[in-house]
């Protein structure tokens, strides 16, 4: 699978699954929240807080958080699942996955184990 022009950084293809992972931010905060609503397991406060932690990424002049956002992509650059994970404070090489979430449409193709996979790669 060639990826094209998808405006991801640090995008790559998933294995065979046609998923391109990479990482995304607040303009996809949207497409974010419609994930965690969808599948019906997080709460009103918990869409909130993920969603404002997605924007935090983008506002200037504020210093580069200590977690990171993974996107999970379909061919045509829709936002399908993701990721948010970042080192754990006051420790060495430990990592917390604050969230994982797949839109429920997609679910059972694997993406929530290929984003875990590249998360743990990174």
């Amino acid at each position: 699978m060639i990826v094209r022009s998808m405006h991801l950084l640090d995008a790559r293809p998933a294995a065979d699954s046609g998923v391109v992972l990479g990482a995304f931010g607040a303009e996809r905060a949207l497409r974010l929240e419609e994930i965690l609503q969808a599948t019906g397991v997080f709460s009103p406060d918990e869409v909130r807080v993920a969603r404002e932690l997605l924007e935090e990424t983008a506002v200037p002049d504020v210093p580069t958080p200590s977690y990171s956002f993974l996107g999970a992509f379909t061919p045509d650059g829709e936002l399908v699942g993701f990721a948010c994970y970042g080192p754990t404070p006051g420790t060495d090489r430990t990592y917390d996955l604050y969230w994982i979430a797949v839109d429920p449409a997609n679910g059972r193709a694997g993406i929530a184990s290929l984003l875990i996979d590249e998360v743990e790669r990174r």
